[in-house]
């Protein structure tokens, strides 16, 4: 598996988001939580 998998669930080229799969869970929740709380 690549390190930077890029989020697939918007159509643009290239990907706006890449998650690091190697990156621990709660890392990657502080960030989805981040981002979703920016534009709330």
């Amino acid at each position: 598996m690549e390190r930077y998998m890029p989020l697939t669930g918007i159509d643009l080229v290239p990907a706006s988001l890449l998650i690091d799969t190697e990156a621990p869970l709660d890392v990657l929740q502080a960030a989805a939580d981040y981002r979703i709380r920016a534009v709330t």
